[in-house]
């Protein structure tokens, strides 16, 4: 969503040995889809004998997509066939909160980004529950 923009719909299945909550997931797939031709994709689970995850985003121009738990990033272009690998640092999500909060440092989360996250999250459970895409407004 930071480089893309808010997304326009969502589609997302879930499976869940406790199926009591529509919230309760133990392994998720999540499609974006953005303005022009732009998809996104999500993938996480607790109970996959995959051993790894996926987050990408892909258009006709090249796309996006992580690779060794996270610990690359693979670009694409189209018009060359160009492939790119690039090792990420980790970011300590947990060790930055507690800068925050002791005030060491100023938070790299933005409220609005969050609420869109939040808004983006409902709209993926009620996707999850109904079996069926759902437009994002917003």
């Amino acid at each position: 969503m930071d480089f893309a923009g808010m997304p326009k719909n969502v589609y997302c299945r879930k499976a869940s040995r406790g199926h009591d909550d529509p919230r309760a997931n133990e392994h998720l797939w999540l499609m974006l889809g953005f303005a022009g031709e732009t998809t996104a994709s999500l993938e996480g689970s607790q109970m996959s004998c995959v051993p790894d995850y996926y987050r990408g985003v892909a258009g006709t121009a090249g796309g996006l997509c992580t690779g060794d738990w996270g610990r690359t990033l693979l670009h694409y272009r189209a018009k060359d066939n160009m492939q790119e690998i690039t090792p990420l640092q980790r970011f300590d999500k947990h060790a930055h909160f507690l800068d925050v909060i002791e005030g060491k440092t100023a938070s790299i989360a933005d409220v609005h980004c969050g609420r869109n996250i939040v808004h983006v999250s409902e709209k993926a459970i009620e996707s999850a529950v109904t079996g069926q895409a759902v437009a994002i407004n917003g």
